[in-house]
């Protein structure tokens, strides 16, 4: 351990864990420095088996020691333990974060491993020391990272050592005697971020209007809707000794594949999230979250109720300092987007791998664009115009924003609005691949298998593939879909995130993508979308079966080579997963299977012979 820890017996400066005044020696468990006798039970650890936990993410693969976690445990446990996304935030206020820092509570070092890519260095605090442990075996090696097991009257540290400290304040009656202690190891203009729930949250009406999967943590009484305002809560700082308080709001949406972050005083990027998402949402408890806000927000009182706030602020009374910020921060499955805002607009945008999978998806995302870029044609202006840059985080992709709107703002759910859709994406996609086209391919029935079968796949697709399948190969875009196609004057102005991208594959795996997810759109669902779309003798299946023949005219494909083509973009996503995280974030898999039972309508319907 630093010299900056102390020895609980005498505080004296700890060398190596050891104190050379009193010669005690404090504990270890686990290796890990211990500063108490007993752990701590968290409500995060559940009710599920620490121990076996630890030895299964021992495996040399950790790949596999995650799937076999989320098999047995399922993907909430695997989320707890791993799921970074409603931790992103330290992006957002990534220039007050700073110097040595403590996170307290924390828990499977989520928080602690995004902060230690700014922060230097980090001391995880916990009082449960299995947590501790499980959090050291999925973070590997770090020296910036230093666990800790302690709890707030045994922190080892010198009086006012930290330049930032982290803490959830999960309960609400603790709040006050947390805050007193931490104040004694806040260095003088250090920074305090505190993690708080809102009434709303502990209520349990975000359950309810879909704005997170599950909380169990509901404490439904009036002492808990008075404390867990954010007037309450700025009132508990005061009298510990914290000013200067700016407030942001932590969003998740109902799976937390996405999160969003932002200053609730800012007016501009306030209006900008309830504006801009107002046909944009395929679930219906959301529409109706927008809904209720805009009420709010009309009436002046949208800032008393998200479902979870970050407080930023400091010790220093009447200096006036401000922790505000003018970008809006959303993270998604692979990476994390900046919008910087100027006098009410969008003035900059900013990606950025907010995890080790993110950096490299970024990563692929910027050299695909530039490759493309370099060929001066009509459909290369239709790509983001950015630069590379640099930061904490790895690599960052700087470009221009987009003014029109996305494509799924600019459709209706109705016939006219899925013929409007079909006739822009696919009219985009077949210029795009005519323009980029590479080699022709012809795959016999075992290369259409390869080419469908997802990396660790526990059957083989459901496919009867009897003849040779003629495709070419051309960069695709890896996830064509509404929202990353903005329209302007009912043409593609610009196609945006391309992290999924790839420089050499099959051009069914934008198109065939694009109309699948389309009908998921229009429809609200996955499944009745496809079956609606697809499988019956519908309105929407005459609009698609004039669209896709087109499509399949301009592109020189057959359309029966498209149907059987239609899983594959679902496969190619499952390996991108496996590959990045050990597991599927999403359950592509259960996609392919609806695709695959039913290849004997899909080949009546569109009058093909697989």
């Amino acid at each position: 351990m630093a010299s900056n820890t102390i020895c609980q017996n005498c505080e004296y400066p700890l060398e190596d864990g050891e104190c050379y005044n009193c010669e005690h020696s404090n504990m270890e468990k686990s290796h890990i420095p211990s500063y108490i006798d007993s752990d701590v039970k968290r409500e995060e650890d559940g009710t599920y088996n620490l121990e076996e936990i630890y030895t299964l993410l021992r495996d040399e693969d950790p790949y596999k020691s995650r799937r076999v976690i989320g098999d047995n445990y399922g993907e909430e446990v695997l989320n707890e333990l791993m799921n970074s996304r409603p931790e992103t935030w330290c992006i957002l206020v990534e220039k007050y974060l700073r110097g040595p820092c403590l996170d307290y509570q924390s828990g499977f070092g989520k928080r602690s491993r995004l902060l230690a890519q700014t922060c230097e260095p980090i001391y995880a605090a916990e009082s449960n020391s299995e947590m501790l442990r499980v959090s050291c075996e999925i973070s590997g090696p770090d020296d910036n990272i230093i666990p800790v097991h302690t709890d707030l009257k045994n922190l080892p540290f010198d009086s006012g050592y930290f330049q930032s400290i982290v803490v959830s304040g999960d309960r609400i009656n603790d709040l006050p005697e947390t805050l007193s202690v931490l104040k004694k190891y806040l260095s003088k203009d250090g920074v305090l971020f505190l993690q708080l729930d809102g009434w709303m949250r502990n209520f349990g009406i975000t359950n309810y209007l879909g704005l997170e999967p599950n909380n169990d943590n509901i404490s439904a009484s009036a002492d808990s809707l008075f404390k867990s305002q954010i007037r309450s809560y700025e009132n508990i700082l005061h009298e510990a000794g914290f000013y200067n308080c700016s407030f942001y709001s932590l969003l998740t949406n109902g799976t937390q594949l996405r999160t969003w972050s932002f200053d609730i005083d800012n007016p501009s990027i306030v209006n900008w999230v309830l504006n801009s998402n107002q046909k944009a949402n395929t679930n219906m408890k959301l529409d109706i979250s927008y809904k209720l806000a805009r009420v709010a927000n009309n009436i002046g009182v949208l800032k008393y109720c998200y479902p979870r706030y970050l407080i930023v602020c400091d010790k220093n009374k009447g200096s006036g300092r401000q922790f505000s910020s003018d970008e809006f921060l959303m993270t998604s499955m692979y990476r994390s987007v900046l919008l910087e805002f100027e006098n009410q607009k969008i003035n900059q945008v900013r990606k950025i791998g907010s995890n080790t999978p993110g950096q490299r998806l970024n990563k692929n995302a910027v050299k695909n664009i530039t490759e493309l870029k370099d060929t001066d044609t009509e459909i290369s202006s239709t790509l983001p115009d950015g630069q590379k840059e640099y930061s904490d985080f790895g690599i960052v992709w700087r470009e221009n924003p987009i003014f029109g709107s996305s494509l799924n703002q600019s459709i209706s759910r109705s016939p006219e609005g899925f013929e409007k859709a079909l006739q822009i994406g696919l009219g985009w996609i077949s210029k795009f691949q005519n323009e980029y086209r590479r080699k022709d391919v012809v795959l016999d029935s075992d290369e259409v298998e390869s080419m469908l079968n997802y990396k660790n796949s526990p059957s083989s697709p459901q496919s009867k593939i009897e003849s040779p399948v003629s495709l070419f190969k051309t960069p695709i875009h890896g996830d064509f879909s509404l929202p990353n196609i903005f329209v302007s004057d009912g043409k593609v102005d610009r196609v945006i995130d391309w992290e999924l991208s790839d420089s050499d594959s099959f051009p069914i795996a934008d198109s065939g993508y694009f109309i699948i997810q389309l009908s998921e759109y229009i429809f609200r669902d996955f499944q009745d979308g496809f079956e609606k779309v697809f499988l019956r003798d519908s309105e929407y299946n005459r609009i698609l079966i004039k669209y896709m023949t087109e499509y399949c005219d301009r592109v020189e494909v057959s359309p029966r080579s498209f149907i059987i083509g239609l899983p594959y973009n679902y496969k190619r996503r499952a390996d991108i997963d496996y590959d990045n995280y050990g597991r599927l974030c999403v359950n592509w898999g259960e996609r392919v299977e609806i695709i695959n039972k039913n290849q004997d309508i899909l080949e009546e319907n569109f009058n093909v012979q697989f």
